[in-house]
């Protein structure tokens, strides 16, 4: 009785989160296998739990199973949204504040449950967490990590070191022209 009502309670979020999966993958060009918000009870290593859904994928870089793992964070980034369209949230992140009169409203009772399945939906779990963990490991993961690095954190090394090679083969050119 207890993993119907568990698992009927949290069916939405499920839902979302197993839907994220599957938009990201498809969007990601990964080859979807299957599709379940059925929930399981399962047993590994001698333990039980609940698997609520799942989504069965492959993709040939193993760096976008990182993206595909992860793709139920966006559901936070929706809950930011109703949030600040309800006025709950005020600003723009980091600089924001809540709305105390806003926040403590049963007004806009149901936007609390949307955003109670948003939550939850937006939790990776176990699988989602070791997926990701192995495609950023992967070589396709790092040479993304290192490229993202690169560009976002090391910007500076291509302004001191290379902006200056490429001046003085853009004077040689230019001395090379003007011989001529």
């Amino acid at each position: 009785m207890k993993f119907w009502l568990k698992s009927i309670f949290l069916l939405p979020g499920t839902f979302l989160h197993e839907l994220m999966h599957l938009v990201f993958a498809m969007l990601l060009g990964a080859k979807v296998h299957s599709f379940s918000i059925f929930p399981k009870l399962r047993q590994s290593g001698g333990e039980r739990y609940i698997e609520l859904g799942s989504v069965g994928f492959s993709s040939r870089i193993r760096v976008l199973d990182f993206l595909i793992a992860f793709a139920p964070l966006f559901l936070w980034f929706m809950l930011w949204v109703i949030l600040m369209r309800f006025n709950i949230v005020i600003g723009t992140f980091p600089h924001f504040s809540l709305n105390s009169s806003a926040l403590f409203s049963f007004e806009h009772w149901w936007v609390w449950l949307v955003a109670f399945q948003l939550i939850v939906g937006g939790i990776p779990s176990s699988v989602d967490v070791k997926l990701a963990i192995k495609g950023f490991f992967s070589f396709s993961g790092l040479v993304v990590a290192l490229g993202v690095y690169l560009y976002f954190f090391q910007y500076h090394l291509i302004g001191v070191y290379i902006e200056p090679i490429i001046a003085q083969v853009a004077r040689f050119f230019e001395l090379i022209q003007r011989s001529f």
